[in-house]
């Protein structure tokens, strides 16, 4: 799978699990742990498919894939989600949410 394949499952997942991680805490606790879960290995998977592509910076460089840093970034915030989903503020998952979106050149999801 491509980062631009993953970058679109991501997006569909930001989607899916919207409701999930913008209130956290107060969903169904079994769709609580599989939204962790998911974002976790979103997160997990962006960075293992860039690491996994030889030369990646030249391809940056061409804007053929988002820059490491950006990946990196983009990473940390879906983890940071995973971790929130369970209890946290919902107005830092905003802010995770729209670093990702920009990280991975995603469309607004509103």
């Amino acid at each position: 799978m491509s980062i631009g394949k993953l970058s679109v499952k991501s997006l569909i997942l930001l989607f899916y699990y919207a409701n999930v991680y913008m209130n956290p805490g107060s969903g169904d606790r079994d769709r609580m742990v599989e939204a962790s879960k998911t974002l976790r290995q979103k997160a997990s998977l962006l960075r293992v498919r860039a690491y996994a592509i030889p030369c990646y910076a030249w391809f940056a460089k061409l804007k053929f894939v988002p820059p490491l840093e950006l990946i990196t970034k983009a990473s940390a915030a879906l983890i940071g989600l995973s971790n929130n989903v369970h209890s946290g503020n919902f107005e830092h998952n905003e802010k995770r949410l729209d670093e990702i979106i920009k990280a991975l050149r995603l469309p607004p999801l509103g």
